[in-house]
């Protein structure tokens, strides 16, 4: 094992600086990093709010009051944005990323479950796909919840109510639905996972709330499928999350949590804080993290506004949409996810290839672009595929040059 000591003396601020600019070099470049959704680009304002608020510590209410009203504001304003009914009570908070709102969610939802007496030495158990994010998995763990992983049927990429129905019973806790699968883009059943919970209440008075992860498709769906029900339209839908840094624009990492009704959240959770002389309510896991990211969200919803994240929306589509066009023109793959709604291509290569979807991501990588190559989880006997995650950011120049390289790629292996 290598041994690093503790540096003795220190360096000069530029050399320091440029031994660390060095050690990253090697690293990809976020613009042409196409495995990841993570923002790449913000204009100048937002980098100055992220910049002038570097050193705000977001618990600290006594002395930034206005960053839990901020945080707040913002949490009400995706309420709206996901179509909260009249009469709830909507209530939530930015998270760091998608993955603490998920196991912010499991823990209501489990706490909720332990707290009435009915249900004392009863396991409780939550019910998703095999396609849902590895964070479920890691928040049901750590909280000694049980997994019921609803297969995916051979050929499908999402799970519907018929998959899930055996599955859910007495002691479920939660049921959650995908909208926009991390690693083929497609939703579950949702409509009819809503309408299977609904009949379970009715039939067995079994109140099971389904959370929507809405990671990916939060800051898609409302602009560029404002007709598809998905959000608190559905009766059933107590919470759901979404990833500020993927498609609402932010610089990594902020989440979002928005739940139904306050009321939801049993109180035991809810820390009513008393510091440095102030009392403010927090639902998070950690106490001190930084505030520009969420400032930098505030920012985008007042900057971009509902036009604004529509014509972002729609040109990261196109965008999308042209490398699907020019990819079918090569005729040398198969499309899992052709950008349907969520700017992201998933392929693979057709069965008579000389070549594998390894060799084109390690020919490519050499021209500077990353993309992602995995086996789907949920199916290893499917053909491994690759991902490429489309951002707004990437220009017209950039796809061209992307394109190219593909060309060059399929031309050398196919003559190799």
């Amino acid at each position: 094992m290598r041994k690093f000591s503790f540096p003795e003396k220190g360096l000069p601020q530029k050399e320091a600086y440029h031994v660390v600019k060095k050690q990253l070099e090697p690293d990809a470049h976020p613009n042409f990093n196409l495995a990841v959704f993570a923002t790449s680009e913000m204009d100048e304002y937002a980098t100055k709010i992220i910049n002038e608020n570097l050193a705000v510590n977001f618990p600290n209410a006594t002395q930034y009051p206005n960053i839990a009203e901020i945080n707040q504001k913002v949490a009400l304003m995706l309420a709206d944005l996901w179509n909260i009914g009249e009469d709830d009570s909507p209530w939530g908070s930015s998270t760091v990323g998608s993955s603490e709102a998920i196991f912010l969610a499991t823990l209501a939802a489990k706490t909720r479950f332990q707290e009435q007496p009915k249900n004392l030495n009863k396991m409780p158990n939550i019910v998703f796909g095999a396609n849902a994010h590895t964070a479920w998995y890691k928040a049901a763990n750590y909280q000694g919840i049980e997994i019921r992983e609803v297969p995916v049927r051979h050929g499908k990429f999402s799970v519907d109510a018929s998959d899930m129905e055996s599955y859910i019973d007495a002691n479920t806790i939660l049921v959650v639905g995908v909208a926009g699968s991390h690693q083929t883009g497609y939703d579950d059943d949702l409509i009819s996972i809503n309408s299977l919970l609904e009949q379970l209440e009715q039939i067995n008075g079994w109140n099971i709330p389904l959370h929507i992860d809405a990671a990916l498709s939060g800051f898609i769906y409302p602009f560029i499928r404002n007709d598809y029900v998905w959000d608190f339209r559905l009766s059933k839908v107590m919470s759901i999350n979404a990833s500020g840094h993927k498609y609402g624009l932010v610089y990594t990492s902020v989440g979002w949590l928005v739940i139904r009704n306050k009321a939801y959240i049993p109180e035991s959770i809810i820390y009513k804080i008393k510091y440095l002389g102030g009392e403010f309510e927090q639902f998070t896991l950690n106490f001190s993290r930084g505030s520009s990211s969420m400032l930098a969200q505030y920012y985008n919803l007042l900057h971009l506004g509902y036009d604004g994240y529509l014509a972002k929306s729609l040109s990261t589509i196109v965008k999308a949409h042209y490398l699907v066009k020019e990819f079918s023109k090569l005729d040398v793959f198969e499309f899992v996810y052709p950008a349907l709604f969520i700017p992201m291509i998933v392929i693979h290569v057709k069965h008579n290839s000389k070549f594998t979807i390894d060799n084109i991501a390690q020919f490519i990588q050499k021209q500077g672009w990353h993309t992602a190559v995995a086996q789907l989880s949920f199916d290893p006997s499917y053909p491994k595929i690759m991902k490429i995650i489309i951002r707004d950011s990437l220009t017209t120049e950039m796809l061209e040059n992307l394109v190219s390289c593909f060309k060059l790629a399929i031309n050398s292996l196919t003559q190799g």
